[in-house]
């Protein structure tokens, strides 16, 4: 089990479609489309012809491209599941900056990280032009709309900062991320939380667990907001390497 801290990103969010776009991933359940049944998504409003729509108020061009070949999902369902969930999304995204993840030829195809505005712009999203000085602006979504425009751009993961766009050299929380290895039963990587909780905890420190880890899980400490990034990332390489000490057959710090 490789235990390492994320910094300063941390993934926020992977639709089920994700799992798809890396063989090193765990394969997902027998595919199926993101869009259940009961879902109704709002601000639709058809154009002319099938190469273009609107959702939320922002322009969907070709809508009907399938964009995961295993399950069919098509470009218009991951739109319909980002304004879906922006509700319960956007508290994890405020005054964050984030990466994106792009997929414009589909999951199976090329993909690559974005972090600045670039052209074509993603529709709504918040620039921060100081926060990267002499470098295109730095962007956050705080909308249903910009969280449509990230899918419209092909967007398939967001991935954000562990500080907020108000104090940006404090960060406001750690995520250490356990990667286990392949041959490694999922009940074993559920103790490698467990047992990295129970450390957390005797140092006083507050941490739940997350399931956005690319291969395994995340476990997320909070911090107020004091110290810096060089201060906060040595701590995180301590505890990494006191589980390491502890369990050395169990965890491998990195």
């Amino acid at each position: 089990m490789r235990f390492s801290f994320a910094s300063p990103y941390s993934l926020c969010l992977i639709p089920r479609l994700a799992c798809h776009n890396a063989p090193t991933r765990k394969p997902c359940p027998t595919a199926t489309p993101i869009i259940e049944s009961g879902f109704q998504a709002t601000h639709r409003r058809p154009r002319a012809g099938r190469d273009e729509t609107e959702v939320a108020a922002v322009r969907i061009t070709h809508p009907e491209r399938v964009i995961d070949e295993q399950s069919g999902l098509r470009k218009i369902d991951l739109v319909h599941y980002f304004e879906a969930i922006a509700p319960h999304l956007l508290p994890h995204l405020h005054k964050r900056l984030v990466a994106i993840v792009r997929a414009p030829t589909g999951v199976s195809g090329e993909q690559f990280f974005q972090k600045h505005a670039k052209p074509p712009q993603i529709a709504h999203a918040v620039r921060h032009a100081d926060l990267d000085p002499g470098r295109a602006p730095l962007l956050t979504l705080e909308s249903a709309r910009a969280l449509v425009g990230a899918a419209q751009m092909d967007a398939i993961e967001l991935h954000t900062w562990n500080a907020l766009t108000t104090s940006i050299e404090k960060p406001d929380r750690i995520i250490f991320d356990l990667d286990p290895d392949p041959a490694l039963d999922w009940s074993r990587m559920i103790e490698a939380a467990r047992l990295t909780h129970e450390l957390l905890d005797e140092l006083g420190l507050r941490a739940w667990c997350k399931t956005s880890g690319g291969k395994g899980l995340h476990v997320v400490v909070p911090l107020a907001r004091h110290a810096g990034w060089d201060e906060v990332r040595e701590f995180a390489r301590a505890v990494a390497q006191q589980m390491a000490k502890r369990l050395p057959e169990r965890f491998r710090a990195c």
